[in-house]
């Protein structure tokens, strides 16, 4: 079943960083470069393309925004293990920041991770 909040962008934030860097950049050479060569066979259709061209850069930035969210996003969960100093401020944590932190240290051996990245618990699944 999908999210309610399934937008390209958020999908982007959930990725690695390079991921919207990519995504930017083929954004911006399909709009600016191959869109407007094609022809359409409409006189609109080809007139929106070509208007498409000069609103890349934006587009292309708009993409781009997402990966300084992932990167830091990332940098943090690197970051978690170093952070919990005794039994104590692990027992602080709440179940999703603690699934988080047992992840990272797996990450750490290196085992692959899969994270859980829906709303809710995956019931130890």
């Amino acid at each position: 079943m999908a999210r309610r909040n399934e937008s390209i962008l958020n999908l982007l934030v959930e990725c690695p960083w390079w991921v919207s860097v990519l995504a930017s950049g083929i954004a911006f050479v399909f709009l600016k470069f191959v869109s407007p060569s094609i022809d359409f066979r409409r006189m609109v259709t080809n007139s929106f393309a070509k208007g498409l061209s000069s609103a890349a850069p934006f587009v292309a930035l708009v993409l781009l925004l997402p990966a300084s969210i992932s990167a830091f996003r990332s940098w943090k969960k690197r970051r978690r293990p170093d952070s919990q100093k005794n039994i104590d401020s692990i027992c602080a944590l709440n179940w999703r920041e603690f699934e988080k932190l047992v992840g990272e240290a797996y990450r750490r051996k290196g085992y692959k991770v899969i994270e859980n990245t829906g709303p809710g618990s995956d019931e130890g699944g």
